[in-house]
């Protein structure tokens, strides 16, 4: 069978499973963002039909004037005056006035002077307004006007607002009467026919419509972000995957050639190992995918496996070059110096993270033994730095082997960590704060629970004697948590003690994590506080169960 990405779609019950879920993608996305049109069109049509029904009731008014504001308008009563707005249908209309708001909220004076002195304006559960009744009501001194319905009369709060802004010039300028009856025409505008046709204004669809809008649009977008995410993930696994299949000889050959690579061996085996399973893996992959179509790119299903397929091709067009790298390394090639500065990348950045987390935290301390600490780490690393450059002269001479200076890059790498250890450990239990005991406890679950997968990644660059030296985390041959050919989920995080290596008592393979992943968890334990929330009610602590369609504002 040619490896060659092949031209088939695929097995007919993937394509078609595909198929289906960028068509459900498609179809769900294009009703959810019709729904906020169509209902627009619904509520202008009915805006239509409300505003030719005919507004030929007159409310049975009722004035409680508590607070002994309304007057007269043009030699009539208030109630008289009222009496002569025409409704879409019958209702009792409750004018209010009152001052006693012991509470500053209005709502809650309005249900408690219901309460006590008309339960008729209560439905019988006593949990909502009574049908048909409209309360407007002002408190003079409190500045606020309130508007409240029966379920059979209410209104939008959009509407309630429009209602009480009419009344609120007047109100401003002491006028209660004329600032009440403003509102009783407001509301008689609004209040909604024997049918439940809205009137006055066209409304806007509710708002949850326009959220449904919004989430069309999102799986919409989605699906088109799934579609360019899998062709790049496609387009990038073929140019990976031609180049692994042109160099799978050389690899072969390479890996063959390696020699005596003392412990490192275990390590490169494993990723060969997985490099030849991988090689047949990515050829089955590829004639599963085939040529998807446009509907089978919106599924994210598909984008999950060309996701997969990027990263196995990519690992393997890593891990060839790495055991060519191996093979000139250990035998002293002709490239091997460029080999040995690519492979002291990952412990040179872990020294300058040691250096930056030793200074920031002997800052904040700022007592004298962290000063001391500080000093005594920063000369520490700078020699460690210098031993690092003087390998590459001994390489050069003879006087130590390949596999001794990877140990002895082993054994600087740990001893960073050990003193990062200490650093992190000293300033969680210097901490002064009521919080201390809690965010160590945070540091040391983090240490249980992190899993290898976790890991953050090394940059690919070091500074060595003022000089940018860059280099690729997946190509070096001590392992780490970026290596090529290497499965971390299967692994296990060690963020100090002993370097990568297989456990004889559980058969685990522990490596380290980049030193930056220990600072991350680290600063995030260290401003560790506890969460806090609160919850409000519109109609007062004295309002229990009551859910009556209302509101107030201020004026």
């Amino acid at each position: 069978m040619s490896n060659t990405p092949q031209a088939s779609p695929g097995t007919p019950e993937r394509s078609q499973n595909l198929r289906r879920r960028g068509v459900i993608r498609l179809v769900l996305s294009l009703v959810l963002m019709a729904v906020w049109p169509l209902s627009f069109l619904t509520s202008f049509i009915q805006s239509g039909i409300s505003g030719a029904s005919k507004a030929d009731f007159a409310p049975e008014v009722v004035v409680e004037d508590q607070s002994s504001v309304f007057e007269d308008i043009n030699g009539q009563s208030l109630g008289t005056a009222v009496e002569s707005i025409g409704f879409r249908q019958p209702i009792k209309l409750v004018i209010l006035s009152t001052d006693n708001v012991p509470t500053a909220n209005l709502n809650e004076a309005v249900l408690n002077y219901a309460r006590s002195n008309h339960k008729e304006w209560l439905s019988a559960s006593g949990d909502k307004w009574a049908d048909g009744l409209v309360i407007l009501a002002v408190s003079p001194s409190y500045r606020k006007v309130g508007t409240y319905f029966g379920e059979n009369v209410k209104v939008s709060s959009s509407k309630q607002s429009k209602i009480q802004e009419a009344a609120k010039d007047d109100f401003r300028s002491g006028e209660w009467s004329q600032g009440m009856l403003q509102a009783a025409q407001a509301a008689a505008k609004y209040v909604p026919d024997s049918s439940g046709n809205g009137g006055g204004d066209f409304d806007l669809p509710p708002l949850y419509f326009f959220y449904l809008l919004i989430a069309g649009a999102v799986i919409l977008f989605r699906g088109f972000r799934l579609r360019f995410s899998t062709r790049r993930n496609l387009r990038e696994a073929r140019a990976h995957w031609d180049v692994v299949q042109a160099d799978r000889y050389r690899a072969e050959q390479a890996f063959a050639g390696i020699g005596d690579a003392g412990k490192y061996k275990t390590g490169l085996d494993m990723r060969y190992k997985r490099y030849q399973s991988d090689f047949v893996e990515a050829g089955k992959e590829w004639d599963e995918i085939g040529n998807p179509t446009f509907l089978q790119t919106l599924s994210a299903a598909l984008n999950n496996a060309s996701a997969d397929l990027r990263q196995r091709t990519e690992s393997m067009d890593a891990s060839d070059d790495t055991f060519a790298a191996a093979a000139e390394f250990f035998n002293l090639g002709a490239g091997w110096v460029d080999v040995w500065m690519k492979e002291i990348g990952p412990v040179m950045e872990d020294l300058e993270v040691l250096c930056e987390l030793v200074t920031s935290v002997s800052e904040e301390m700022g007592t004298p033994d962290a000063i001391r600490g500080r000093d005594e780490i920063l000369q520490w690393s700078s020699q460690q730095m210098a031993l690092i450059d003087s390998l590459k002269e001994q390489l050069a001479k003879g006087g130590i082997t390949p596999i001794a200076a990877l140990e002895k890059l082993d054994e600087i790498a740990e001893g960073t960590r050990r003193w990062a250890k200490g650093i992190i450990v000293a300033s969680l239990k210097a901490d002064p704060s009521s919080n201390s005991d809690k965010r160590y406890e945070q540091w040391e679950n983090s240490q249980k629970e992190r899993e290898a997968a976790d890991s953050a990644d090394y940059t690919g660059y070091y500074h060595l004697n003022g000089v940018l030296h860059n280099y690729d985390p997946a190509k070096t041959i001590r392992l780490n948590s970026q290596s090529a050919g290497i499965d971390l989920a299967a692994l296990k995080a060690a963020a100090f003690g002993t370097y990568a290596g297989r456990n004889s008592s559980t058969d685990n393979w522990y490596l380290f994590q980049p030193l930056s992943t220990d600072r991350t968890y680290y600063q995030s334990a260290h401003t560790w506080t506890p969460s806090s929330d609160s919850s409000s009610s519109d109609y007062g602590s004295s309002g229990g169960g009551f859910s009556g369609s209302g509101s107030s504002s201020s004026f």
